[in-house]
C-alpha cells in the first residue's frame, strides 16, 4: 500500500461505556484520531457475503467495505479488539469493524467494515 492510494479522510472512534441514571450501561463513542488517510477498497466478491443482521423478524444484509489505514499500535487487531472497542467514521457515517488484520510487518491495517447506513454521528 503506498500512501499516494490513501484518498479517503476518516475518524477512528472508540467506544466508552458509562452508567445512566437508571445504572444501565450507556455506550457513547469518542474520536480517538482524527482525519487519518485511509483506502476503500472494492468488495471483494469472496467475502462479499453481506454480513447479516436479523432485526424486527427480518434478515437484513449489511453490506461489507474493506478500508487499509496505515499501522497504529492503538487499531493493531492483535493488541486491541478493533471488531468491539473501534469504529471508523467516513463523510459522516459510522462503519462498524468486523474484522480487522495487520498488513506485512506492521506496514498498515486492513479494517472489513459494515454500515448501517442509519445513525449520522
Amino acid at each position: 500500500m503506498e500512501p499516494g492510494e490513501r484518498t479517503a479522510l476518516i475518524t477512528l472512534q472508540e467506544k466508552t461505556l458509562s452508567r445512566g441514571v437508571s445504572g444501565a450501561p450507556v455506550e457513547t463513542w469518542s474520536t480517538l484520531v482524527a482525519n487519518v488517510w485511509a483506502r476503500r477498497m472494492a468488495i471483494d466478491p469472496i467475502r462479499a457475503d453481506y454480513g447479516e443482521k436479523f432485526i424486527s423478524h427480518q434478515v437484513i444484509a449489511q453490506p461489507q467495505s474493506t478500508w487499509e489505514i496505515g499501522y497504529r499500535a492503538d487499531m493493531d487487531p492483535l493488541l486491541v479488539d478493533v471488531a468491539s472497542e473501534r469504529r471508523l467514521v467516513y463523510m459522516n457515517r459510522p462503519y462498524n469493524i468486523v474484522a480487522g488484520d495487520t498488513i506485512g510487518a506492521q506496514e498498515g491495517i486492513e479494517l472489513i467494515c459494515t454500515s448501517n447506513g442509519v445513525t449520522p454521528v
